[in-house]
């Protein structure tokens, strides 16, 4: 039987909450440690499922 093995990749946002003087403060140290230093919250809602891209099919041989 051959094994098949999915990957798609589902839009989703994060949303980060950042303490600065002023909006390009804060848009800098957006770029400089998001990912990095700073946590985000994922917000992913249902209807993004819907709009999953598939980017890759693997083929396994299952030999039992």
């Amino acid at each position: 039987m051959t094994i098949k093995y999915y990957t798609f990749s589902v839009p989703c946002e994060y949303i980060y909450t950042i303490t600065a003087e002023s909006e390009e403060e804060a848009t800098q140290i957006l770029i400089r440690e998001g990912g990095l230093s700073l946590d985000g919250e994922l917000r992913l809602e249902q209807h993004n499922y819907t709009q999953a891209e598939l980017l890759d099919v693997v083929e396994e041989d299952d030999e039992e």
